[in-house]
């Protein structure tokens, strides 16, 4: 649950009270099985910004030895959460990396209205609202962090057969130098695809198919949506692992949308809940991962590893095994930056 225990190294346990038994659930209560981690040049002013713009309710702010916000923890329409920790040396920013290679698409149920709000409250134009090929109506915005959202609204039901006939329809298009135009059948039935949360994170990689291999090897996912193009190289998939969708965008370096391997690392992450981040963790190292540290329980309510998978994202892999309230983590959290020293307050 804590963003700041995603670290390189391997900091040691401060073997707490046995804990009080939780569910028998992997993951917190209301929390689901995928989320995003970003590294933010300013946790006091991106959390009104997110409270503003995206209707995010602050769930957890843990403060380190010097009082300063480290990390907080947000929900976004409900069913999905963003791990926040400030920037330092070891947890670059956006700008500090030199972009985002994790993207985010936030559904809305009136993309119009979000977007003007997003942009009231301090947010930047990427992309104006326009029809997307894919069934949505939406547009790209950059926060002041640096991320990149793109906010929608579902509108027409698409098969994947269409979906790669469409792709392929704007890959010609762009060729040509010009921009795609979509006109779009209102057969939705509601604002989201059936399956999705609020928010799904965009991982820009390399090697799509490599990705989605380790992505069902490491951690149980499955292909819901894949597209190549007339060269048969994939361009585009979607994951589901547990609750959870993820999807992978190829690179074009032409477009400023770079992987981690190309910007030379990433300013944001993914956080899973799994049913034993132990043997997860080496399922991932099997499948060429890089194991950053094996299973840690610093008694903040989770066993957690860490592993950078092959396309350079870094995975923090849990498993929730006790419920405390945000007072006893902010005790706990002090006595582990005591036990292990000021590096490990990152």
């Amino acid at each position: 649950m804590v963003g700041l225990l995603a670290c390189s190294g391997a900091p040691r346990s401060t073997a707490p009270p046995a804990p009080t038994p939780a569910t028998s659930a992997h993951r917190p209560p209301g929390y689901p099985e995928l989320s995003a981690a970003l590294n933010v040049p300013d946790l006091e002013t991106a959390l009104p910004f997110y409270e503003r713009a995206m209707g995010a309710q602050v769930l957890q702010r843990l403060h380190g030895l010097d009082g300063t916000l480290r990390s907080a923890q947000v929900r976004i329409g409900g069913d999905s959460v963003l791990l926040l920790t400030a920037e330092d040396p070891d947890h670059r920013g956006p700008a500090a990396v030199g972009g985002t290679p994790l993207r985010l698409y936030m559904y809305v149920e009136d993309v119009d209205a979000a977007f003007a709000g997003a942009l009231a409250a301090g947010a930047k134009v990427q992309q104006p609202l326009q029809n997307l090929f894919w069934g949505d109506r939406g547009g790209q915005i950059k926060d002041p962090a640096g991320y990149v959202w793109y906010l929608a609204t579902h509108v027409e039901d698409i098969s994947n057969q269409e979906f790669a006939r469409r792709s392929q329809q704007a890959i010609d298009t762009f060729a040509r130098g010009e921009v795609p135009q979509w006109t779009l059948q209102h057969t939705a039935s509601r604002w989201r695809p059936d399956g999705y949360a609020t928010i799904t994170p965009i991982a820009i990689v390399r090697d799509i198919d490599e990705a989605s291999e380790f992505a069902q090897t490491s951690f149980g996912a499955t292909v819901v949506r894949h597209v190549a193009d007339a060269a048969g190289s994939s361009i585009h998939a979607e994951l589901r692992i547990g609750d959870s969708f993820l999807r992978l965008s190829k690179e074009y370096e032409q477009y400023q949308h770079d992987s981690p391997l190309t910007l030379g690392g990433t300013p944001a992450g993914l956080h899973l809940y799994v049913r034993d981040a132990g043997q997860t963790c080496e399922r991932a190292a099997a499948a060429r991962a890089t194991l950053v540290h094996p299973v840690l329980d610093a008694g903040l309510g989770e066993r957690t590893c860490r592993v950078v998978d092959p396309s350079g994202f870094p995975w923090s892999v849990a498993t929730f095994v006790e419920e405390l309230s945000n007072e006893t983590v902010q005790q706990r959290f002090l006595v582990f930056l005591r036990q292990n020293g000021p590096r490990e307050e990152r």
